[in-house]
C-alpha cells in the first residue's frame, strides 16, 4: 500500500491506497496538471481543467468531470473510487476541491494533500433567474435536466427563481441582498441578463452592486452574451458548455456603456441597432414562438419593405496606442450614477475631435461583444472586456442583393471583408436620426431620436474562465 501523499520525481503525489475502479485495484496520484488513475491495464488521466470537484460518501471517493464528447458538448461523468479509511477518502475529496478551483497554469508543484485539505474552498452561492416563457418556453427544462447537476458537482449551492412579469428580474436586483450570493445566473435570453443589469443600477449602492457577477445560460431567443463568452473560451454553444464556464470560471471583468436620450438613462453590456437591424430585431417578437429562427424571417420581411433611412452619426477616433483604462482606476470613489468623460450635453455640439458621418444608412449595429446573438458573428476580435464598442455600418442605399449577402455572413463573421461593410471601433459615440425611427437596445426599444453611448471599461463583473486559462 503506498504511503498517504508520497510523491515522485515528477512531483505527483500517491493518494494512500488501496483504492478500487472498476473492480480493479488501482493508485490515485495527484499530480500539477491533473488526475491519474494507475492500474494493470490501466493508465487514465484527466485534466484539472476539466474536473469539476470530488465528494466522499464514507469510503467512496466520487471525482467529477466535465468532458468534451459528441460534438464538442460537455458531460458530467462521475467516477467512482472505492477507499477503506473514510477520514483519508474525505481529505483526499477536499484536496481535489481546491485543485480543481486553482488557476493551474499557475501550478508549478504541489502543497501537500493536507496543506490543500486544508484550504479547500467553501460552496459557493448562486440565485438563478429563470424566465420560464423566454424563447421556445425551455428554460426550466434546460435548467433542470443540463445544467444543475453540474453545479451540484462543482460545490455550487442554487437558489431558483423563476420570473413572473415583464421586468420582475429588475425588481429582484434593485432588492437583492448582495451579500447573500456571489453571483447571479440568468436562465434566458439577453433581455433577461438585461433586466438584471438596470435593477442593480437602479439602488444607491450602484457602484457596490454592479460589480455583483453576472452568469449566462442561454435559454430565450437572444443568446448573444453566452455565445460571446463560449466562443471566446473556444467552447460550442450549448447550455452545459455555459455551466461549465460558470463552473470552472471566476469573476471576470465586463464593459457597461451608459446609453442615455434626451429623457432617460439604461446600461447596455450588449448592442444597440438602428435602421435596418432595429426594426428585424424589434419586429421579430412576432415570431418568438421560433426561438432564433424569429430574427431571420422578420429579416426576410424586411428586406422585402425596400425601407430607407437617414442620420448623423459622431464618434470619438480610437488610438492604438492608448487602450481604455478601466472605470474602477478612475472612478473610485461613490457616484449618483456612471461618470461620463467624452460625451457632451445632450443638445451640445460634439468635439471637433470626433469624426462625423451624415447620410443614408442601410445598416446600424453597435456591440461590445463578438456575438449578438446565437448564430451572428457581428465584431471577430471583439471581447467583453476591450474598452469598445465596434460599430458595423452599411452606409447609403443599397440593393437587395447586397443586403441579403451581408446577412449572410453574419453567422461566420465573413462580413468583415465585405467591401459594403465599414467597421469602426471608439469610445463614445453619437447617432441622431432624422425620422422618429426607434432604437434597440439589448433587444428592448429604446427611444430617439438622439442616442449617447459611453463605454465603460470592466464596470461590470461576469463568470467566465480567466483569459489566461481560454
Amino acid at each position: 500500500m503506498l504511503p498517504t501523499a508520497a510523491a515522485d520525481a515528477d512531483g505527483a503525489l500517491a493518494l494512500g491506497g488501496p483504492f478500487t475502479y472498476a473492480a480493479k485495484t488501482i493508485e490515485l496520484w495527484m499530480t500539477p496538471s491533473g488526475l491519474e488513475v494507475k492500474g494493470i491495464d490501466m493508465d487514465e488521466r484527466v485534466t484539472w481543467h476539466d474536473v469539476l470537484g470530488a465528494s466522499a460518501t464514507s469510503s467512496t471517493l466520487t471525482i467529477h468531470k466535465c468532458l468534451r464528447q459528441k460534438k464538442f458538448v460537455r458531460h458530467l461523468v462521475n467516477m467512482q473510487i472505492q477507499g477503506t479509511d473514510e477520514t483519508k477518502v474525505e481529505t483526499f475529496a477536499r484536496a481535489i476541491r481546491y485543485m480543481a478551483r486553482m488557476h493551474t497554469s499557475h501550478v508549478a508543484s504541489l502543497p501537500s494533500i493536507d496543506d490543500m485539505a486544508a484550504q479547500s474552498p467553501p460552496p459557493r452561492t448562486c440565485l438563478v433567474l429563470i424566465n420560464p416563457i423566454g424563447g421556445t418556453g425551455q428554460a426550466v427544462h434546460i435548467y433542470e435536466t443540463k445544467v444543475a447537476a453540474i453545479f451540484k458537482a462543482a460545490n455550487i449551492c442554487a437558489t431558483t427563481k423563476l420570473t413572473e412579469r415583464e421586468a420582475h428580474a429588475t425588481d429582484v436586483a434593485e432588492s437583492l441582498d448582495l451579500a447573500a450570493f456571489d453571483f447571479v445566473v440568468c436562465v434566458g435570453g439577453d433581455g433577461l441578463a438585461n433586466e438584471v443589469v438596470q435593477g442593480l443600477m437602479k439602488r444607491k449602492d450602484w457602484h457596490e452592486a454592479i460589480q455583483k457577477p453576472l452568469a449566462m445560460i442561454p435559454g430565450g431567443s437572444g443568446n448573444g452574451l453566452a455565445m460571446s463568452l463560449l466562443h471566446g473560451a473556444g467552447e460550442t454553444y450549448c447550455p452545459e458548455n455555459s455551466a461549465f464556464l460558470i463552473a470552472k470560471g471566476r469573476s471576470q471583468p465586463m464593459d457597461l456603456a451608459t446609453t442615455r436620450n434626451a429623457t432617460s438613462s439604461s446600461y447596455s453590456f450588449l448592442a444597440l441597432s438602428w435602421a435596418f437591424m432595429a426594426d428585424v430585431d424589434l419586429q421579430s417578437e412576432g415570431y418568438r414562438f421560433l426561438g432564433s429562427a424569429r430574427f431571420t424571417m422578420a429579416a426576410i420581411a424586411k428586406l422585402l419593405s425596400r425601407k430607407q433611412w437617414r442620420g448623423r452619426l459622431s464618434y470619438v477616433p480610437t488610438s492604438a496606442d492608448n487602450a481604455p483604462p478601466p472605470y474602477w482606476d478612475l472612478e473610485s470613489q461613490p457616484s449618483v450614477a456612471p461618470v461620463v468623460t467624452l460625451l457632451p450635453s445632450t443638445f451640445a455640439p460634439v468635439s471637433d475631435k470626433w469624426t462625423t458621418i451624415e447620410g443614408d444608412f442601410s445598416l446600424f449595429w453597435a456591440t461590445s461583444v463578438s456575438h449578438t446573438a446565437s448564430d451572428v458573428y457581428l465584431a471577430p476580435g471583439a471581447h467583453v472586456s476591450d474598452g469598445y464598442m465596434h460599430l458595423i455600418l452599411v452606409r447609403g442605399v443599397v440593393s437587395m442583393l447586397t443586403m441579403f449577402n451581408v446577412l449572410l455572413e453574419f453567422e461566420t463573421g465573413a462580413l468583415v471583408r465585405n467591401p459594403n461593410v465599414e467597421i469602426i471601433k471608439t469610445r463614445a459615440y453619437q447617432l441622431q436620426v432624422d425620422d422618429d425611427a426607434f432604437f434597440s437596445l439589448d433587444g428592448e426599444r429604446f427611444a430617439g431620436p438622439t442616442v449617447q453611448v459611453e463605454v465603460h471599461r470592466g464596470m461590470g463583473r461576469i463568470m467566465t474562465l480567466p483569459i489566461g486559462q481560454i
